[in-house]
């Protein structure tokens, strides 16, 4: 099933890579914490102060990470969605539109003679069923009729008599739904003769205060044979959950959209792929180590003009307006109007959204160094990484219309053409203290706040990223926690900031054998907890992987078939050799 919104994200995914990041195995998998912990292959990557605590080594990792937050959801929604809910609303308006259908006319030998329009087989069930009883609704069935010559005054006076006993009484107005629900029933066929939909009015009259229901009926009996425009009728009802209005799927469908369009849809792809060479510490020098990393951060969203933000939708005679908004958790449906239509609403094809795109992808050339000193009380380990960098950018922004099926005529081919190229380079410092089987540690990566563009009129920095970290080791067991002392920056305009906080453990079993667990949260994203496993056979084969709780449905149309997949997931493949 075509699904714009979900093509055009999935066709410009923007990256999004200036947070801290996952580079290699071990630490990936033990919550991110790398910063402390010894016996760390990518601690070129981590903390260069680490590189003192390191043996002559290898190490390689490739891995690629996802998350979303509202792009399943989109791949279920019905291409038809806009149509969907405007033909079903049609269908509310029609209830008390005027009958034109000579045959339901000529059926109808009630004296109520089709003046409550195609509402009319209801209004005349409810008079036979209560006209000659001596019950609380006799009076108000023989107003409805109206066979004194003064039907409208005499019903205005029967409904206000019988909303005033519901105040002292609320259970009439439940008695009073029971009898609108029966009448509605047994006009089934006559309904369904005027094109009224029994089931739709029948959860219309469940969900709104019945004694309201019956100003609307005394309004559709002033009209023209009936007739009432849907506008005053929502007016009347007041705010109405949407699902009583519309099928379940159009009305979860529009939820979706409008979550998503006010600036809660978001695609992140990142790859961090790595090669390290360490050569550990001896008698005439410290340690030093280098590599190289390539990062990919990818994020795609698109967001509403600020000040064309509601869900209006104008149905199809052109003069009718209905907005939906989010009220208590749910879509509510009430009556608006051309002018807010044309000030605010989001559906307006004369007003232009953004829908942000481009891409940042770095190539870094690290070199370190490391050197241990001693203390009266432990180790001291100080180390400095120079980098140099290599960025590749694309910053696109578009100017989109919406409808509720998603963004519409969307070109990229264009913009996907010359990227723009920075060299710079980076600096990060390291510390490191050693007691015994304790580690406290420090980084500050990129230091000197590199800049690299995004294209030739945009740019960013590589913010300073400062993170601490504790590890402990105890016999085959290592601790170790990570936490971001400031937020880091992100491309992204949904999520702009990253800060983390991860812990875990590895077990080394056998020599040759680990497994690792642990978990992660990250305070600025919407992901919630995340936890982390790996595990590594023969040094040369390391599998990692991240996932977080949190779940979203996928539909055959995106996935293979519907399952729920998380909305963060990472694997990482990887391997080391050390001597």
């Amino acid at each position: 099933m075509k699904n714009k919104l979900l093509l055009s994200l999935l066709a410009c995914a923007y990256l999004q890579a200036l947070e801290f990041g996952y580079m290699g195995n071990i630490s990936t998998s033990m919550g991110g914490a790398g910063v402390a912990l010894e016996d760390n292959d990518f601690a070129l990557y981590y903390n260069p102060a680490l590189l003192t605590k390191s043996k002559d080594s290898f190490a390689y990792s490739f891995g690629i990470s996802f998350s979303q937050n509202k792009l399943f959801e989109l791949s279920k929604i019905d291409k038809n969605t806009d149509d969907n809910l405007k033909n079903q609303l049609e269908k509310v308006k029609n209830i008390f539109a005027k009958n034109n259908n000579v045959l339901a006319a000529a059926n109808n030998t009630s004296s109520t003679n089709n003046k409550y329009g195609n509402f009319s087989p209801v209004v005349s069930d409810f008079i036979k069923n209560n006209k000659d009883t001596n019950n609380e609704f006799s009076e108000l069935a023989k107003a409805l009729e109206g066979t004194n010559g003064q039907q409208n005054t005499s019903l205005e006076t029967a409904i206000k008599n019988i909303q005033e006993k519901a105040k002292n009484d609320p259970s009439i107005e439940e008695r009073l739904t029971e009898q609108l629900l029966k009448s509605t029933e047994n006009s089934k066929n006559d309904l369904e003769t005027n094109n009224v939909d029994a089931a739709l009015l029948g959860n219309i009259i469940s969900a709104t205060d019945s004694t309201k229901f019956l100003d609307i009926v005394n309004k559709s009996s002033k009209d023209n044979n009936g007739a009432i425009d849907i506008g005053t009728f929502l007016t009347d009802l007041g705010d109405i959950d949407l699902t009583n209005l519309v099928d379940d799927k159009t009305a979860s469908d529009i939820s979706v959209v409008y979550d998503s369009a006010n600036g809660k849809n978001d695609i992140r792809i990142i790859s961090q792929n790595g090669f390290v060479y360490n050569f550990a510490k001896n008698d005439n020098r410290g340690a030093i180590s280098f590599g190289i990393f390539t990062t990919l951060n990818a994020n795609a969203n698109a967001a509403l003009d600020p000040n064309h933000n509601v869900l209006i939708v104008k149905l199809s005679d052109n003069k009718t307006y209905i907005k939906l908004d989010i009220k208590d958790g749910k879509m509510h449906a009430i009556s608006s109007t051309k002018e807010e239509f044309e000030a605010s609403s989001a559906l307006n094809k004369q007003v232009n959204h953004a829908l942000n795109a481009g891409s940042l992808a770095l190539l870094e050339v690290p070199v370190a160094y490391a050197d241990e000193f001693a203390l009266t009380y432990g180790d001291l380990s100080l180390g400095t990484t120079f980098k140099y960098i290599f960025a590749a950018g694309y910053d696109i922004r578009k100017n989109v219309n919406i409808d509720l099926n998603g963004i519409n005529k969307i070109n990229f081919k264009n913009d996907l053409k010359d990227p723009t190229y920075t060299h710079t380079i980076g600096l990060d410092l390291g510390v490191l203290y050693s007691l015994d089987d304790l580690n406290l540690a420090m980084v500050i990566k990129n230091i000197n706040n590199p800049k690299v563009k995004l294209s030739k009129n945009t740019a960013t920095h590589l913010n300073p990223q400062v993170r601490i970290g504790a590890a402990y080791k105890l016999n085959d067991l290592s601790f170790a926690m990570d936490l971001d002392l400031l937020s880091n920056k992100t491309l992204s305009l949904n999520y702009p900031k990253s800060q983390t906080i991860g812990a875990g453990v590895k077990w080394d079993i056998f020599k040759n054998f680990n497994v690792r667990g642990g978990l992660m949260y990250d305070f600025k994203q919407d992901q919630g907890a995340i936890i982390t496993a790996g595990m590594n056979v023969f040094n040369f084969f390391d599998l990692s992987i991240q996932s977080s709780f949190k779940t979203a449905q996928c539909s055959n149309n995106v996935c293979s078939k519907n399952i729920k997949l998380p909305q963060y997931f990472t694997l990482k493949l990887g391997g080391s050799y050390s001597w």
